[in-house]
C-alpha cells in the first residue's frame, strides 16, 4: 500500500500529504519501470547499484533494501526496465536482459539478438511474445516459443521507437511513436495518425477504467480518445473532400455513402492488417 516515487533524485516514500526521501545504498532509479511490484509483498528496484529489493513490514518503521549480485557476464550494475511475469523476473541488466527465477538467473546477450544497450522497457503480450525497448536502437521483440530477440515487423521503422510498449485491459500492444499511436490485435498492426486526426509525435498512452485512451503528444498536449475500440476519426485527410456532412448511409455490403460539403463519398471497410 505505501506509493513510492524514484528517477535520478532517488527514492521517495509517501508519508501523510508528503513525500520523505529514504536513505538508500543506491543514487538512482530507473526512469523507466523502476520500480515493480509482484502483489506478493516482494517489491523490486531498478538502480544504478543493480537490482534491488525493497522489504517492509507491519508494524516496523522504515525499509530494508536487499541488493543481489550483478550476474556472471553482464558489462555493468546498472539494472533498469523491471518486469514481473508470474513466478519470473526480467530486467535490464548493464547492457544485457536477464531473467531471474527459483533455478537461477540466465543473461540473454548479443547471440540472442539485442544489441550492446540498455533496455529501457520489458513487457509481454496476451499471446506471449516479449517485447523490449533498447535505449538508442529502437524497440524488438521475442515471439513466443523462439529463443531469439528480432526486429519487429512495423508500420514505422522499428528503431524510430523510444517508447515503452502498453497492454490494454484486453492485451493489445499500445505503442508510442514519432508517426503516431501504434495498435496491434489479432488482425495486426494498426497505426493512429494523421488520417485520424491524431496529429504529431505521440510520447505516451495511458488506458483508464472506462477504457478511454490518455495520449501524450510531443509537444501536443495532451488527447482523450473517448470510446477506443468503438469511435473513430475520419477527416479531409482520410481521404474526405470536407469535413461538413449532411447525410451517411450504411450499406449491407459495409460500405458508406456520406454526404459532404463537396460532394458524395463512398467509403470501403479496409482490412487493419
Amino acid at each position: 500500500g505505501s506509493l513510492l516515487a524514484g528517477g535520478d533524485f532517488g527514492l521517495y516514500h509517501l508519508s501523510g500529504n508528503r513525500f520523505e526521501k529514504l536513505t538508500t545504498p543506491f543514487s538512482k532509479i530507473s526512469g523507466l519501470q523502476g520500480i515493480a511490484s509482484d502483489g506478493k509483498g516482494h517489491t523490486f528496484l531498478g538502480t544504478d547499484s543493480g537490482l534491488v529489493e525493497l522489504d517492509s513490514k507491519a508494524g516496523k518503521d522504515g525499509f530494508a533494501f536487499h541488493s543481489f549480485p550483478r550476474p556472471p557476464g553482464t558489462s555493468g550494475r546498472q539494472a533498469n526496465g523491471i518486469f514481473i511475469d508470474g513466478d519470473a523476473l526480467w530486467y535490464g541488466c548493464g547492457l544485457e536482459i536477464c531473467r531471474m527465477d527459483d533455478h537461477g538467473t540466465r543473461v540473454f546477450s548479443r547471440n540472442s539478438g539485442i544489441p550492446p544497450a540498455r533496455m529501457l522497457s520489458i513487457s509481454k503480450d496476451r499471446t506471449g511474445n516479449l517485447w523490449v525497448t533498447a535505449e538508442g536502437s529502437g524497440v524488438f521483440v521475442r515471439p513466443a516459443g523462439k529463443a531469439k530477440f528480432e526486429r519487429p515487423r512495423l508500420p514505422v521503422p522499428p528503431a524510430s521507437i523510444r517508447e515503452v510498449p502498453i497492454l490494454d485491459s484486453d492485451g493489445r500492444i499500445l505503442l508510442p511513436s514519432p508517426q503516431g499511436l501504434l495498435i496491434r490485435d489479432e488482425n495486426g498492426w494498426q497505426k493512429i495518425d494523421r488520417s485520424f486526426g491524431l496529429r504529431g509525435s505521440v510520447n505516451t498512452v495511458y488506458e483508464d477504467r472506462q477504457q478511454n485512451l490518455w495520449i501524450g503528444m510531443g509537444g501536443r498536449g495532451l488527447v482523450l480518445w473517448r470510446g477506443f475500440r468503438e469511435w473513430q476519426n475520419y477527416s479531409i485527410e482520410s481521404g474526405l473532400a470536407a469535413e461538413i456532412f449532411y447525410g451517411i448511409l450504411p450499406m449491407s455490403d459495409g460500405s458508406l455513402w456520406v454526404g459532404t460539403g463537396s460532394g458524395l463519398f463512398r467509403g470501403e471497410p479496409r482490412n487493419s492488417g
